[in-house]
């Protein structure tokens, strides 16, 4: 019951985050659950469901099917939907049935490309943990099964721009201008960019990460290929004096630094960086925090002494009287009911200044 929650909603899954990265890509994937599962993904956790589905589909489990198990079954829906559709890759995602009946989506997945003749990947989804991990797992074997060293020019990589922490193409252009300027003749986007964006993968000269998954798909490429990598951070010559003032933001760890060092240096607060998402030391202040959950993230909200709140609109209920609320939607948390008031980094310093005036 410690987890329980009655302010905020169901997060973003990693199975949903994985069928994302590969519907972007260009990918089919197979959920292997039950409808609902599926109805979470369409509903709530895939802004672009209505206007492009992409190759999508669910095997729809049955009691009887997850109680006697069947991999045929999905075996052969996949053949089908392949035949249909003829997708440049397979994606066999987990599910939380998968995860509690032992399912061997690996070798479900190397049945399927032989029977095909399709590359197919496997990713172990759980439905416990959250997006930042299902798109890194998305990641790894993709990495595993695709990424080459083919070099084309100049080569820049930026990763973690995913659906959940960026809701809008404007960022994507930001960033995609500045490393061309930077003399960059080709910057990929992971996710965001089709499979052809993993080829040449081994051999991209910079990595930068813009999220937390994003760091950790970063050290990946460093451990195996040896690519450097930086990260976002905000840069700013001139500096306002202290106010006194402290601030809490919350959010994914690495954009949420991004805000706290605005809110530090342009407008003279003491912040402070809370997430319930991944968390890295290596990326933290004293007084940073995960909080593993509602009641965690309540309480360390309610006894920090902040002034200033930067957070997702639902989590305004947890928010003391007499402290200021600066609502900074999180589609990962919020979903749809706020994605459309989603903040793009790019105009974020204005935002803020607006909202503090």
């Amino acid at each position: 019951m410690a987890r329980f929650a009655y302010m905020l909603p169901a997060f973003a899954t990693d199975f949903s985050a994985a069928m994302s990265m590969v519907s972007m890509m260009g990918g089919m994937s197979a959920l292997h659950a039950p409808s609902g599962c599926m109805g979470n993904y369409c509903s709530f956790d895939e802004q672009d469901w209505v206007r492009n589905p992409g190759m999508t589909y669910c095997s729809m489990l049955k009691e009887d099917e997850t109680i006697f198990g069947n991999d045929d079954l999905l075996l052969e829906r996949i053949e089908t939907a392949c035949r249909k559709m003829n997708p440049p890759f397979v994606a066999v995602i987990g599910s939380p049935i998968t995860a509690l009946i032992g399912t061997d989506l690996q070798g479900i997945a190397e049945l399927s490309e032989e029977r095909t003749g399709i590359p197919t990947i496997a990713v172990d989804n759980t439905g416990f943990d959250n997006y930042q991990d299902g798109l890194y797992k998305a990641f790894v074997s993709c990495v595993d099964k695709f990424a080459t060293e083919e070099k084309e020019g100049r080569r820049c990589t930026v990763l973690g721009m995913d659906k959940y922490d960026y809701h809008t193409g404007a960022d994507r252009e930001w960033f995609d201008s500045a490393f061309r300027n930077e003399g960059y003749s080709r910057v990929c986007f992971i996710p965001g960019d089709p499979l052809e964006s993993f080829r040449g993968l081994c051999g991209s000269e910079y990595s930068f990460a813009v999220s937390a998954a994003g760091v950790r798909m970063a050290e990946l490429l460093k451990r195996r290929f040896g690519t450097p990598y930086g990260m976002l951070t905000y840069r700013c010559d001139r500096k306002v004096p202290q106010t006194g003032k402290r601030c809490l933001v919350v959010g994914d760890q690495v954009i949420s630094n991004y805000v706290r060092d605005i809110m530090v240096s342009q407008f003279g607060f003491d912040g402070d960086v809370g997430t319930m998402f991944g968390f890295e030391k290596g990326l933290s202040e004293k007084g940073d925090f995960r909080a593993y959950s509602e009641g965690e993230l309540m309480a360390r909200i309610r006894s920090g002494g902040y002034d200033t709140v930067v957070c997702d609109p639902m989590m305004k209920d947890m928010i003391p009287a007499g402290t200021e609320m600066i609502s900074l939607p999180h589609p990962a948390v919020s979903s749809k009911i706020h994605w459309n008031s989603f903040v793009p980094l790019e105009g974020i310093e204005d935002y803020l200044k607006n909202a503090l005036s």
